[in-house]
C-alpha cells in the first residue's frame, strides 16, 4: 500500500468516523489533487492525515494520481502561479519578496520538507523582469532544498534606473545612433562581480 495519495474529486469530504461502512460526520473537505498521508486501512476506507482535521476517506475519494492543480497566488504587486500535473511542477513569477517562498515551504511542500526531501520544480517561467515579477525567485533559488529542471525568460527587459521603481539595476539608457543601448554591457551575467 502507498503511504500516500490525492484527493480525486473536488470537496472529498473528510469523516471523523466510519459506522457500518458509512462515514459519520463530515469534519474536512479537500481540494481535488490535495496530498493525503495514509495512516490505516479498514476495507474501503482509509484514515488520512491532510491539511485542517484529519479523519477517513473513502477509496472512491482517493487517488493515486495528482491530476491538474493550478495555484494563483497574491504575492504582492502581481501573482504568481504553481501548476502540478502529474510529476511535473511548474512555477510562472514569485512577486517582490519571499511570500511564495512562505507558501512553498510553510504550506505547499512543508510534507516534503518535514520528511527531508528536496523540492523539484521542472520549469522556473519569469514573464517579464521587473521586480514585481521575478524577485521572490532569487530565495527560491537560493535555497538548497529546491531543485530545478528548466529556467525560461524573455532576457533582460528593464533597464532604466531613473524614476523607474520595478528597476532591475542593469543600469541607464542612452540614445546612440537612433537605438536605445545600455550604458553598461554585461558579457557574462552569471559570472559578473558587478552589483
Amino acid at each position: 500500500m502507498s503511504s500516500f495519495k490525492y484527493a480525486a474529486k473536488n470537496a472529498a469530504p473528510i469523516y471523523e468516523s466510519v459506522v457500518n461502512n458509512k462515514g459519520k460526520k463530515i469534519i474536512n473537505k479537500i481540494l481535488m489533487g490535495t496530498y493525503v498521508t495514509i495512516l490505516e486501512q479498514q476495507g474501503n476506507w482509509y484514515r488520512v492525515a491532510t491539511a485542517g482535521p484529519d479523519g477517513w476517506m473513502h477509496s472512491d475519494n482517493l487517488t493515486g494520481n495528482m491530476g491538474l492543480k493550478i495555484f494563483f497566488l497574491d504575492v504582492g504587486q502581481g501573482d504568481g502561479v504553481l501548476i502540478e500535473i502529474g510529476k511535473y511542477r511548474i512555477l510562472i513569477d514569485a512577486g517582490p519578496d519571499n511570500s511564495m517562498y512562505s507558501y512553498l515551504t510553510k504550506w505547499q511542500f512543508k510534507y516534503l520538507l518535514d520528511n527531508n526531501k528536496k523540492i523539484h520544480i521542472d520549469y522556473v517561467i519569469i514573464s517579464h523582469f521587473d521586480t514585481d515579477h521575478y524577485k521572490g525567485v532569487i530565495r527560491i533559488l537560493e535555497d538548497v532544498n529546491f531543485s530545478f529542471g528548466t529556467l525560461i525568460h524573455p532576457g533582460i527587459l528593464k533597464f532604466a534606473t531613473k524614476n523607474n521603481p520595478y528597476s532591475t539595476g542593469l543600469g541607464d539608457t542612452i540614445k546612440h545612433s537612433g537605438k536605445t543601448i545600455l550604458t553598461h554591457v554585461f558579457d557574462d551575467l552569471l559570472n559578473t562581480t558587478d552589483p
